[in-house]
């Protein structure tokens, strides 16, 4: 049997567009059994905390309903605007990058359910996932031990930030600029495509196999 086509992703959990290739991608990673493999790598949107203006924060997430919402391109996915009443914005991207990849040592599976579950609980459930407890509840809702999960992340989250940093330097190493980006053997293919565009560049580089 070949070896899987890989599909490196970089992403953002504060990126919209990034939940939009996401469910894209597990789809095609479930269609494609075994003859794709999705590593998804951090690119840090905001890499340091900054305050957000509610009012403005609530305008800008507005465009994910126009973009991505009831009308848009990506309607199942149950974008909605923030609204005043909502928990704060998130800070920056670091903590989910950081709680991403303290995810990923549980497991792909326990990565993939983290990571979705995740940019729902921003982008449809307005938590704010930059707070650690915020993140163990997440972390506990899709199976991981809570308790577990939120020591760790006060004990190794140096360790993990530096793993994060890393990846978001090699990103721009390999002049990725924006998010989401996917590299497909090496194929950059930016932005979050519509399914038939990632399944034209798969079957084309399968057949070469």
């Amino acid at each position: 049997m070949n070896e899987p086509l890989t599909l490196t992703v970089w992403s953002d959990f504060l990126c919209p567009w990034c939940y939009v290739a996401a469910i894209r991608l597990e789809q095609l990673e479930a269609e494609y059994e075994g003859k794709i493999e999705i590593e998804w790598k951090q690119f840090l949107l905001q890499p340091e905390p900054r305050n957000k203006p509610i009012e403005k924060f609530i305008t800008y997430t507005q465009l994910w309903v126009k973009d991505a919402g009831p009308g848009g391109s990506a309607p199942e996915l149950g974008f909605r605007p923030w609204e005043t009443g909502d928990s704060a914005p998130p800070t920056h991207s670091l903590p989910s990058a950081i709680a991403g990849r303290l995810a990923r040592t549980h497991g792909k599976e326990a990565f993939a359910r983290f990571h979705l579950a995740t940019m729902r609980a921003y982008f449809v459930e307005h938590r704010m996932i930059s707070d650690p407890d915020v993140l163990a509840d997440i972390a506990s809702e899709t199976g991981l031990d809570r308790a577990e999960f939120r020591d760790r992340l006060a004990t190794e989250g140096g360790t993990l930030a530096k793993e994060v940093l890393a990846e978001f330097a090699e990103a721009h190493e390999n002049e990725v600029h924006a998010v989401p980006s996917v590299v497909l053997n090496g194929f950059p293919i930016p932005g979050a495509q519509e399914l038939p565009v990632y399944r034209a560049m798969i079957d084309r580089l399968l057949a070469k196999n």
